[in-house]
Parts: structure tokens; sequence; C-alpha cells
């Protein structure tokens, strides 16, 4: 069952994208459809856990140092 806050939420997309649309021509919003399609055919990988996102962060400074500069 989806919530009333996320059915709201997409109600508003749906309010915002119609109104961006709108004033497309048809070769736009084809490759509009066309660059959606390709973005959903394209494999995701599930995360299941806060742990699948060890190692994703990518940076040249030490752990360290980020930390330091968060402080």
């Amino acid at each position: 069952m989806i919530s009333t806050a996320t059915l709201d939420f997409l109600r508003e997309i749906k309010d915002n994208n119609n109104k961006l649309l709108s004033n497309l021509n048809v070769d736009a919003l084809l490759e509009i459809i066309s660059q959606l399609s390709l973005s959903l055919k394209k494999p995701t990988k599930e995360v299941k856990s806060v742990y699948d996102f060890a190692g994703c962060w990518e940076s040249e400074e030490t752990a360290e140092e980020l930390i330091e500069m968060i402080r």
C-alpha cells in the first residue's frame, strides 16, 4: 500500500512534469521517452542494507582527513 504522502509527492511530480512537457515538440518528447526507456533497461544494484554502501565513497582524502573536514 502506498502512503498518502507518497501519492501526494507523485501527483506533484506529475503536475510539474506536465507543465514542463506541455511546451515541448513531439521530437523532444520522443527523445525524452527514449532516454527514460534506456535508463530503465540499465541494470541497477539493489540496496538491501546500509552496509551495501561500504566502499562506495571515492575520494583522494584519507578517512582521517575527511573526518577532520567534517569537524
